[in-house]
């Protein structure tokens, strides 16, 4: 994952997301719930794991499709709801810093809404339905670290207009 990201030369990082996609397609599905379980605690790079939720999101397609597969086993039920768990939490809590998180953030609610829209409350079959709480507080506390960026952009954009404004000044009487 450290050259996906830190690469200075765009082969290798290209390179390397191919080998990191071709990977997941050499697990079983127990490994592969394994791997994305392991990752989903280990990995801190907001990319990556934007990356690994939305190849989850294809596994939980495969496993709702395929109901005679070995990934409904290991991708709905109680096995995903571990990981859902894991992936509707923000880790950070200062707004100034949300915007590290955005792929992440994205790739979560990209498959909450697949999730609840693909799953009726009836069937939950993926147990989503189960974390409407979680989800709520999660929601909730995105909405409001995004308000709190928005006063702070508003912020550095007046300090930085009042900076603009002054500088314009003092050229204009530099010239007189």
């Amino acid at each position: 994952t450290q050259v996906m990201v830190y690469s200075e030369d765009e082969v290798n990082r290209k390179s390397a997301v191919t080998i990191f996609k071709r990977l997941f397609s050499f697990f079983s599905p127990p490994l592969l719930h394994y791997l994305y379980k392991y990752l989903l605690w280990r990995v801190s790079h907001s990319g990556i794991i934007g990356f690994l939720i939305t190849t989850l999101k294809d596994k939980i397609h495969q496993s709702l499709t395929e109901t005679t597969s070995e990934y409904q086993l290991y991708f709905s039920g109680p096995s995903l709801h571990t990981l859902l768990k894991r992936i509707i939490n923000i880790t950070t809590n200062h707004a100034s810093q949300l915007h590290n998180e955005l792929d992440s953030i994205l790739s979560t609610i990209n498959l909450l809404r697949y999730l609840l829209l693909r799953d009726s409350k009836h069937t939950n079959i993926t147990h989503v339905w189960y974390l409407i709480p979680k989800i709520r507080n999660y929601c909730s506390k995105l909405g409001n670290l995004a308000i709190e960026a928005i006063a702070l952009s508003r912020k550095d954009l007046e300090i930085s207009s009042k900076n603009t404004a002054r500088v314009k000044n003092s050229t204009e009487l530099q010239m007189d």
